[in-house]
């Protein structure tokens, strides 16, 4: 630890231990909460540093993360964080979750019916496939629904909401290869290979979370498993956007 005037710069492992009575010290290993500290130690430094600022400090962070200082960490909480009751930092999280829900229901509405309709546009003989496609397409729908409807702090649905993401996420990579084998079939190869490594990337992703380092034992393999599926979500809605564009050239509106 360094200190400095009032402040002591320290390398944090976990900043979730952190007291309401600690917020002199500054994690060094924390860029967003240093550089966003600077500010406070500027206000004290000026005699500006009075008691509401400091209530104002501790307070300033959305309190759904970690803990009361970080607050949301990208790199560190997993998005159905989002969709807690009850953060991680023991605060109601009633605001973050109604957010969570009711986006992620209004884009559960349109990608259904996308993904269920758009098969139809394919010229593609096989009756067997095209229901499979419809059947884990809606399936991959029903799990985000499932995700929603089971916060992840409840003890009684946490079983429920793991199987629901892990099969979601297995549904989706299957949605993905048969759409990829479609494209394929219509002689659109550039969109079949994205759309078939999004696949790939998706059901890789699966694998990771059963045989990578564990999110629970260690800081790194927490960030490495939150980070990932930041990446997997983003590759996912690029993918989905990518799709409506191929499907528009099959036919100029998807029914």
């Amino acid at each position: 630890d360094k200190n400095i005037g009032n402040f002591i710069f320290s390398n944090f492992d976990k900043v979730s231990e952190l007291s309401d009575m600690d917020y002199y010290k500054i994690p060094i290993n924390e860029p967003g909460v240093l550089f966003s500290n600077i500010f406070w130690c500027y206000l004290y430094y000026t005699n500006q540093y009075n008691d509401n600022v400091k209530k104002l400090s501790r307070e300033r962070k959305y309190s759904g993360g970690t803990d009361t200082l970080n607050g949301y960490n990208f790199f560190r909480n997993f998005v159905s964080d989002l969709g807690r009751t009850i953060s991680l930092s023991g605060e109601r999280n009633l605001t973050s979750f109604a957010i969570f829900s009711t986006g992620t229901l209004v884009l559960l509405g349109s990608l259904t019916r996308f993904l269920f309709l758009a098969v139809s546009e394919f010229n593609i003989n096989s009756r067997l496939l095209i229901s499979i496609a419809k059947i884990s397409a809606l399936y991959s729908c029903i799990g985000v629904l499932g995700v929603v409807s089971t916060p992840v702090n409840i003890p009684s649905l946490y079983a429920l909401h793991i199987f629901f993401a892990i099969s979601m996420t297995f549904a989706i990579g299957v949605t993905l290869v048969l759409y990829s084998y479609f494209f394929y079939k219509e002689n659109f190869t550039r969109y079949s290979i994205l759309i078939l490594v999004s696949a790939l990337s998706v059901l890789g992703y699966l694998l990771f979370i059963e045989y990578g380092p564990s999110a629970r034992e260690s800081l790194a393999g927490l960030t490495l498993h939150a980070s990932v599926q930041k990446y997997i979500i983003l590759m996912m809605v690029a993918t989905f956007f990518y799709m409506t564009r191929g499907v528009d050239l099959l036919d100029n509106k998807v029914q």
